[in-house]
């Protein structure tokens, strides 16, 4: 049996110092896709990056995460920088992410894609069904279909009627 026998929280405690202490993991870039991506209330981002090969828990307090420019998301392949410590109440390693780009493709044009998907599916939306505060053409209103106003547009069907 071993000589010098240690507590579990001694023992994470060894390794967390070792892992603080080079400087190699105290400020690294990482590559992989996101996988179980979560925001919780709190504003923390917590996410696992993947390769074909392994996989590493991340955490992105709030503070980094206001400064991102875009919003990442499962199945994203991103450059994520930090710094590599132990979690010590489950004992095992993760990424502290710092600041994090999506590979291959820059922050603004990321974010110019998303906001572009999320107005194609407001345009959808708006779109679908008429108006029912704009009456319908007749033979003598030559006026072209309405399709939706933009005071409706505000509410649900139900608060309109």
């Amino acid at each position: 049996m071993a000589q010098n026998v240690l507590s579990i929280t001694q023992l994470t405690e060894y390794i967390r110092g070792r892992l603080d202490d080079d400087p190699f993991l105290g400020q690294v870039a990482v590559r992989g896709e996101i996988s179980n991506y979560k925001v919780y209330p709190s504003g923390h981002h917590y996410f696992t990056l993947k390769d074909e090969g392994a996989a590493l828990k991340c955490v992105m307090f709030k503070g980094n995460a206001m400064r991102l420019r875009f919003r990442p998301d499962n199945g994203m392949k991103v450059i994520a920088m930090g710094k590599v410590t132990v979690y010590p109440r489950d004992g095992a390693y993760q990424l502290y992410c710092a600041a994090m780009a999506m590979d291959g493709v820059g922050d603004l044009y990321a974010a110019f894609e998303q906001m572009k998907k999320k107005l194609a599916a407001c345009l959808t939306l708006l779109t679908k069904s008429p108006c029912p505060n704009i009456p319908a053409p007749s033979e003598s209103s030559p006026v072209p279909p309405v399709r939706r106003c933009m005071i409706c547009c505000a509410f649900s069907e139900n608060d309109i009627r």
